[in-house]
């Protein structure tokens, strides 16, 4: 069973002052917190799939918030995210929110309403990494499927019958039946409808 890791949350902000009063704000509020002076080691230490949130200063010598940003996009990185800035205009702001970012907070920020705004980030991260454990499962029981197997599941997402599929697959109704009926079992559902949204988790086409 894979270990799980715990969410953490994020600080990016090159002002020394600012950056440990936030990590003593979130800390003293039980949030495990990693905290950054630097884009590029930000970049560079927290890997794409690390769960967890990111408070995100807006205005930073090497990389402002917005690059950050891209960069995540750029290499799949999604995070909950909240800008925090003391120089925010509506162009930046609408252009954070664009790039993924859930809110934006002006500094001096109320401390409680940044405590609720991070509560708020890592109950979606929560949910991510909920999904993305679920998706995996699904993986994991798709990939027991043979590869005569995997072409009736095609069949079955298409809507064919077992008569349909015998038909296009060159074998017996009965082998269609038995290859339907495994194909059940292994992926330990009941109806044909969950086969669509399985087809969707493993990148199978449905027409």
């Amino acid at each position: 069973m894979t270990p799980t890791i715990e969410p953490t949350v994020f600080v990016l902000d090159d002002d020394a002052e600012s950056r440990n009063s936030l990590v003593q704000l979130l800390s003293s509020s039980d949030f495990t917190v990693r905290a950054f002076e630097s884009p590029s080691r930000f970049l560079h230490e927290v890997p794409p799939d690390q769960p967890g949130c990111l408070v995100l200063d807006l205005c930073m010598p090497e990389m402002n918030g917005t690059e950050v940003q891209r960069h995540m996009l750029d290499r799949g990185q999604i995070m909950p995210t909240v800008i925090v800035t003391a120089y925010g205009t509506v162009q930046t702001t609408v252009l954070a929110m664009k790039q993924g970012a859930m809110d934006v907070i002006e500094k001096p920020y109320d401390p409680n309403m940044m405590v609720k705004c991070v509560h708020g980030l890592l109950a979606v991260a929560n949910r991510k990494a909920q999904d993305e454990t679920a998706d995996d499962a699904i993986r994991q029981k798709f990939d027991r499927l043979t590869p005569r197997e995997r072409e009736v599941f095609d069949q079955m997402v298409k809507g064919q019958s077992s008569k349909e599929t015998a038909l296009n697959l060159g074998i017996c109704f009965r082998t269609a039946q038995l290859h339907r009926e495994r194909v059940f079992r292994k992926l330990e559902i009941d109806s044909p409808v969950e086969l669509v949204s399985i087809a969707a988790v493993v990148g199978r086409q449905s027409a």
